[in-house]
């Protein structure tokens, strides 16, 4: 179980990161009035998405330290 944790841990890590460069790429491609993704999600929308990402692994981060 401890495993899936870390595993876990570490890949939601990653695409938060993924996310956030996402988020920078898209909100820079915005000023120069074009979209990465088809205007789909806004760079603030992806922003929210990966925060809440990086929340999850802060939970689960905390969790293993009670442990």
């Amino acid at each position: 179980m401890d495993k899936l944790l870390h595993y876990a841990r570490r890949g939601l890590f990653v695409l938060s990161g993924l996310g956030l460069v996402l988020a920078l790429a898209e909100g820079l491609a915005g000023l120069a009035g074009t979209s990465l993704i088809g205007h789909e999600y806004s760079a603030g929308r992806l922003l929210e998405i990966a925060t809440m990402l990086m929340v999850f692994v802060i939970g689960l981060q905390l969790r293993r330290l009670r442990l």
